[in-house]
């Protein structure tokens, strides 16, 4: 069945015909009356459907942005890995075959490299109850299959360490949940390629536990 539509020329028509010298808006022009009913629709659309907007802006030399006009309430910030943008910049579209993970360092205790990938567990997850003490790589390997496979082998070739990191944003639900992954083996086109032995933490636990590692480093 085809939906009805109202064109805004139609209703601001409607609604100067029925303007008499008693409106408090008579004097309103037809110009005026439209850019009124276009914020009524968008209001309107917004809180209907509560459409989220992305937008990239730029940082000043007095660190301040300049907000977009259509902007109505600001909801998550975020910034883009300038080296990253580079490389897909230089790449012209190509698909890119490497990788990028977050830490690498020496472990004066064991004699050997330590390899650190930290794994964000997104609010919109929680709704599923995946948490950052229940989401594994098993459940999305085969969305990143190619990123745990090469830090795999490069911690075989580096004779590391590789330590996986589920965490959530401060602030969160979540954001007490921190588990620590060992990684045992990655395995290819197996029921659960990724093994690991978990050690569950909060914040401050995990904190204690960086902070000792991160000496063992100098």
């Amino acid at each position: 069945m085809a939906i009805d539509y109202t064109p805004i020329s139609q209703i601001i028509n409607d609604f100067q015909l029925i303007m008499d010298d008693t409106s408090y808006d008579k004097e309103a022009q037809a110009y005026q009356i439209r850019l009124l009913a276009l914020q009524g629709l968008r209001e309107l659309k917004f809180d209907l459907e509560q459409e989220v907007k992305t937008t990239t802006r730029g940082i000043d030399s007095s660190l301040t942005v300049d907000l977009p006009s259509d902007f109505v309430k600001l909801l998550r910030v975020g910034y883009k890995n300038s080296a990253d943008e580079f490389v897909r910049e230089c790449l012209k579209g190509d698909p890119t075959y490497g990788i990028n993970f977050d830490r690498i360092q020496t472990n004066s205790q064991t004699g050997r490299y330590l390899i650190i990938e930290y794994l964000l567990c997104d609010e919109r997850q929680f709704k599923n109850k995946i948490t950052p003490f229940t989401s594994h790589p098993n459940r999305y390997f085969h969305l990143n299959k190619r990123k745990f496979l090469t830090l795999w082998k490069l911690s075989k070739e580096l004779n590391a360490d590789l330590i996986l990191v589920n965490y959530s944003k401060k602030n969160s639900n979540y954001e007490d949940q921190i588990l620590l992954m060992e990684v045992i083996n990655i395995e290819d086109k197996i029921e659960k390629p990724v093994s690991t032995k978990n050690t569950e933490m909060n914040r401050n636990e995990f904190s204690n536990w960086l902070r000792k590692i991160n000496l063992y480093g100098k």
